[in-house]
């Protein structure tokens, strides 16, 4: 009977210890904001057991945060991401040049709701907040890339500021790309998708119709400029197209062609 009583104690106890191992300390989590990758080299995605909750926790510490969602594909190998964005509340002082801007944080999470990455610390100007995030190959690599518009003066984007990430397989992350932010600011930022060239379209001149045509390879881990095509409207007094100078030039070797088209 006394030692039915010892053991009756020391499983008492036990269950009041939570039966936890001596000398084993729970490990502490990744902090919100990482982007390290999972420290137990699982498979792909499994480092959302190793972080704290980031979606309830961004949303938390926005005012009036607004939520939008959206699901892609970037490549067959991989499983189908969801892009949640979070816009806090307008902030006057958030930034001084987008004075209506939004704080903005966008979560990438595989299929099976695994964090792949948080990308903190940008802006949106509220009067596009509902421009959702854009996908296309723009280092044709074969993975679809990120674009988030910024801010937009006017119609046609000719005069805009957009964020860009390119997806780097090796780290399975988005990595800003600011280059493409730079060249495509101000213009019309497209893809030659038969060719694999960036075109950027610039406005010249001041009749709002002559334009600078910017072709782009990605080379080298950049974008380099290629090739450019100047097309120079020539008006008469009333603004009536009399002929259109065109000038090509192919920047690698230096050569450069003009001719004139006639008003059609």
């Amino acid at each position: 009977m006394k030692l039915l009583s010892v053991l009756l104690s020391l499983a008492l106890m036990l269950s009041f210890t939570g039966c936890q191992s001596p000398g084993i300390e729970p490990s502490e989590p990744i902090d919100i904001l990482s982007t390290e990758t999972n420290p137990a080299g699982d498979s792909f995605g499994q480092v959302a057991a190793y972080i704290e909750d980031p979606l309830t926790s961004i949303i938390e510490s926005y005012d009036n945060p607004l939520v939008f969602t959206t699901t892609e594909h970037i490549h067959e190998t991989l499983p189908e991401f969801t892009f949640t964005r979070i816009a806090g509340g307008i902030e006057d002082t958030w930034n001084s040049l987008f004075p209506d801007s939004r704080e903005v944080s966008i979560i990438v999470t595989d299929d099976k709701g695994g964090t792949i990455q948080v990308i903190n610390n940008l802006s949106q100007s509220d009067r596009f907040i509902n421009e959702d995030i854009r996908f296309d190959d723009y280092n044709f690599d074969g993975y679809l890339d990120m674009r988030l518009l910024r801010w937009q003066e006017g119609a046609g984007q000719l005069r805009a500021t957009e964020y860009f990430w390119l997806w780097d397989a090796e780290t399975s992350q988005f990595m800003q790309n600011n280059q493409l932010s730079e060249i495509g600011y101000a213009t019309v930022l497209d893809i030659n998708s038969s060719t694999n060239q960036i075109v950027v379209i610039k406005r010249i001149g001041g009749d709002f119709l002559s334009r600078l045509f910017e072709y782009y390879e990605f080379q080298n881990n950049a974008f380099e400029l290629v090739f450019h095509e100047q097309h120079l409207y020539i008006h008469d007094g009333n603004y009536q197209l009399l002929y259109t100078e065109i000038t090509r030039t192919d920047v690698r070797t230096g050569e450069t062609t003009f001719e004139i088209e006639p008003a059609p």
